[in-house]
């Protein structure tokens, strides 16, 4: 679109600051994930397996021997991944129709937002290829996968989903879902006859200041919505989606959690270039994010697999003998 007509809704009549979304998706996670920048083009992290209780340390008898526990730890690499997209304004929008709202400002922002909303999506199953972003449901570790099989996820199910995770002792994670899986969480206190806990929670008030909001709970982890992740058809028909547990930030130890990286060597994790081609009276303008997710330990990431947010559709009702002998009569008239 170069914005030739479009550029009056857009600019010059009165209106509010910004274009708006009628529908802008729900992403508060985002304003928690820690974020670091580091030189190179990737991030390798180093960790161990799990200790072996049996063998953690001797009781040294006197003038004995210690035994040797040498560890080897095992190293994995973090890539970044680049992700874009672009727009165009012409010069007869920009120039007499950017008031009060700068048309090319206005769709830049636009750009923006579609570059986080496909970062979240990127959150869940990643992208493979060149240039890969391994999301955490290929970096979670098996034994810290609950499977919900049924229609509602049982309370149980969504417990022990959250206490598997490991790091930091345990405390403070938080879960990252839709809104679909927000509503599978209550459902699963709703059985039960059950209220879920509640956290206050810092937030706009949508008036230009602060205001403070409650946030469901498990045992102290804040459910922290991404509704850019996506719901799935599953083999059974059923709606499905993934839910994660997961320890944020990267303090040092054995409390590595989930973080994102972006390159040290650039202003911002997104970058704008914008071309003219001679002879066309068009801005192009690129967007253009880079960024790589960490889970820096397997033991601060969990996931509550194929959570089913809806029933299959019930098979279509077998037709009695009489609709069938109805049939047979009007194919054979």
């Amino acid at each position: 679109m170069s914005l030739g007509p479009e550029a009056v809704s857009a600019a010059q009549m009165h209106q509010m600051p910004e274009v708006l979304e009628d529908f802008p998706f729900k992403i508060p996670f985002l304003d928690e994930m820690p974020i670091y920048r580091i030189p190179g083009g990737s991030m390798r992290t180093a960790t161990t397996p799990k200790f072996d209780p049996a063998d953690f340390a001797n009781i040294v008898p006197f003038c004995d021997e210690i035994t040797e526990r040498t560890h080897l730890p095992e190293g994995r690499e973090h890539q970044f991944a680049e992700i874009g997209t672009s727009d165009v304004v012409c010069y007869t929008a920009q120039d007499p129709q950017s008031f009060p709202n700068d048309q090319s400002v206005e769709q830049g922002k636009l750009s923006n937002r579609t570059l986080i909303y496909k970062l979240c999506q990127m959150f869940d199953t990643g992208i493979a290829g060149p240039g890969s972003f391994d999301g955490l449901a290929i970096q979670v570790d098996p034994t810290k996968i609950v499977n919900a099989a049924a229609l509602t996820a049982s309370l149980a199910q969504w417990q022990r989903f959250r206490i598997i995770v490991d790091t930091n002792n345990g405390f403070n994670p938080v879960i990252m879902g839709n809104e679909d899986a927000y509503l599978a969480f209550l459902a699963a206190h709703n059985a039960l006859s059950l209220m879920p806990d509640y956290v206050n929670y810092p937030c706009p008030d949508g008036r230009g200041g602060s205001t403070v909001t409650r946030l469901g709970n498990l045992d102290g982890a804040k459910f922290l919505l991404n509704n850019c992740i996506p719901n799935r058809i599953a083999p059974n028909g059923n709606t499905v989606t993934n839910v994660y547990c997961m320890q944020l930030g990267a303090a040092g130890g054995s409390q590595g959690g989930v973080f994102l990286i972006t390159p040290a060597g650039k202003p911002s994790w997104i970058t704008r270039r914008e071309t003219i081609i001679p002879g066309k009276s068009r801005i192009y303008e690129d967007y253009t994010l880079t960024a790589g997710l960490v889970v820096a330990s397997k033991g601060s990431l969990s996931m509550l697999k194929d959570l089913a947010v809806s029933e299959a559709p019930p098979p279509p009702a077998a037709l009695s003998r009489a609709a069938k002998r109805n049939i047979r009569k009007v194919r054979h008239a």
